[in-house]
C-alpha cells in the first residue's frame, strides 16, 4: 500500500535517531521498525489534523483520543515505549506540536502539524512499508558471515540517498528512455513510468533505512543492496554525508578478454574503448544495445555462437576472435574466468584500500575528494597487467 508523506519526515527521523545517543544501542531491524511507527504516528496525527473541520490550513490544535493512539507502541531494548514517548519524540524532531496548556475530558492535550518544513519547493515521497521495512539480517549478522568484508560493509551502511535531488530529477525526467534489457531473447526499449519512478524510490528508502543484504559470489563478486541500485540513483549517492563521484572502467569485460586472446586488432578497440561502438555500428544499432547482446552471445552465454548476426559481425571485424572465444568455452564458463579477473581488482585489491568506496562490480563511488587518489590506483592495477585503461567522464 502506498503513503504519501513529505520526504522531510524521513529525513528530520532519521537524523535525529543517528544523533540521540538513547538509540546507539538498537539493532537496525529495531530501528527500522522504530522509524516505521513514528512515521505512521505522525501520518495519523497529519491525517485527523486535515480531517478537523475546527482547524484551518494545519494552524490550529486537534483534540485525539487517548484510545486511539494506544497502538502505537513498541518494544526497544527491553522498555516499551508508549505513544506519549513516541509523540515525545516527533516532538523533539520538531515534527509536531504539543498544546500543553489544558487537558480535556478524554483527551491527551492536543497536536498541530509542524509547518515549518512544508514549502513549495518540498518533495513527497510514496512509500510501500511492506517492500521498505521488509525483514533482512543485520549488520551483525553480515559482518560475522562475511568478516573479510568488514570494510564494504560498513562503507555500505554508512551510504544515504538524496532523497529530495533524486525523487526531483525523478519527476523531471519522467518518460526518458533507460537502458534496454532482454526479454524472451529480444531487445525491448524501457522508459522511466511513474510504476518505475516508484520502484526506484523505494529501492533508494531501503538504503536509507539500512535495509541491507550481501553477498559474496563463486567468482568472488561482491554483491549488495547497493550494487543493485538502479543506476537513477548513483548521481544521488552521500557517503558518510559526502556527495560522490564513480570511476567506472570503459570496456572492463571486453578488455580483460584481451589478455586470454591474441588479436591486435580487438586489443587496441578495446584499449581506445570503440569496442562496443565498431560492432554496433556495424550492425547498424546503439553502442548499449550491443553491449547487452555481447553479454548474452559471447561473454555470459556458456555455448559457443558459431551462427547469425553477431557472430558475422565479430568474424568481418576480428577474424578469428570469435573462434577464440569458443575454445575459451569448451574449457569452462567465460563469464566465470572474466567475472573473477574482475573482483580479483575490484574487490580483492581497491576493495582493501582504507579509504571510504563502494563496489558496483566494475565501478567504484568514492567522496568526491578522494576521485583522483582512487582513479589512479585503479589505473595501476590494470596497468600490472599490462592494461591501459580508459575512464568512463560523467
Amino acid at each position: 500500500m502506498k503513503t504519501t508523506i513529505p520526504t522531510s519526515i524521513i529525513n528530520e527521523i532519521l537524523s535525529y535517531i543517528n544523533i540521540e545517543t538513547d538509540f546507539n544501542d538498537i539493532s537496525p531491524k529495531q530501528t527500522q521498525k522504530l522509524i516505521k511507527t513514528l512515521i505512521e504516528l505522525w501520518l495519523f496525527i497529519y491525517t485527523k489534523q486535515t480531517e478537523d473541520d475546527t482547524t484551518t490550513n494545519l494552524k490550529g490544535f486537534t483534540n485525539i483520543d487517548k484510545k486511539e493512539l494506544t497502538k502505537f507502541n513498541i518494544q526497544l531494548l527491553g522498555i516499551r515505549l508508549q505513544y506519549p514517548d513516541l509523540i515525545d519524540i516527533l516532538d523533539r524532531c520538531d515534527l509536531i506540536k504539543i498544546n500543553h496548556k489544558y487537558n480535556v475530558g478524554k483527551f491527551y492535550k492536543s497536536y498541530r502539524i509542524e509547518t515549518s518544513f512544508i514549502s513549495t519547493n518540498y518533495t513527497q515521497v510514496d512509500i510501500d512499508f511492506q517492500k521498505v521495512f521488509s525483514n533482512t539480517q543485520s549488520k551483525k549478522y553480515w559482518l560475522e558471515r562475511y568478516t573479510k568484508y568488514s570494510n564494504l560493509i560498513e562503507d555500505c551502511y554508512n551510504t544515504k540517498i538524496d532523497m529530495d535531488q533524486y525523487i526531483k530529477w525523478l519527476i523531471n525526467n519522467e518518460g526518458i528512455e533507460l537502458k534496454p534489457i532482454l526479454v524472451d531473447g529480444r531487445l525491448t526499449k524501457r522508459f522511466l513510468t511513474k510504476e518505475r519512478i516508484y520502484l526506484h524510490i523505494n529501492l533508494a528508502l531501503k538504503i536509507n533505512f539500512q535495509n541491507i543484504w550481501f553477498k559474496i559470489s563463486d567468482e568472488g563478486r561482491f554483491y549488495s543492496s547497493i550494487s543493485n541500485l538502479p543506476y537513477t540513483a548513483v548521481d544521488f549517492i552521500l557517503l558518510y554525508g559526502n556527495k560522490t563521484s564513480e570511476i567506472d572502467i570503459k570496456n572492463s569485460q571486453p578488455l580483460l578478454l584481451s589478455l586470454l586472446v591474441d588479436n591486435k586488432t580487438y586489443s587496441e578497440d578495446v584499449r581506445l574503448g570503440i569496442f562496443y561502438k565498431k560492432v554496433a555500428d556495424d550492425l547498424n544499432i546503439k553502442d548499449k544495445e550491443f553491449k547487452i547482446l555481447s553479454f548474452k552471445y559471447i561473454f555470459f552465454n556458456p555455448k559457443p555462437l558459431k551462427s547469425g548476426k553477431v557472430y558475422d559481425s565479430m568474424k568481418k571485424l576480428y577474424g578469428s576472435l570469435i573462434d577464440d572465444i569458443n575454445i575459451i568455452k569448451e574449457d569452462g564458463r567465460l563469464s566465470h574466468k572474466l567475472q573473477k579477473m574482475e573482483s580479483d581488482i575490484f574487490v580483492k585489491k581497491i576493495g582493501k584500500l582504507k579509504m571510504n568506496k563502494l563496489i558496483r562490480h566494475d565501478q567504484v563511488i568514492i567522496k568526491e575528494g578522494d576521485y583522483n587518489i582512487m582513479k589512479n590506483y585503479l589505473e595501476n592495477e590494470y596497468r600490472k597487467l599490462g592494461i591501459e585503461v580508459i575512464i568512463k567522464q560523467k
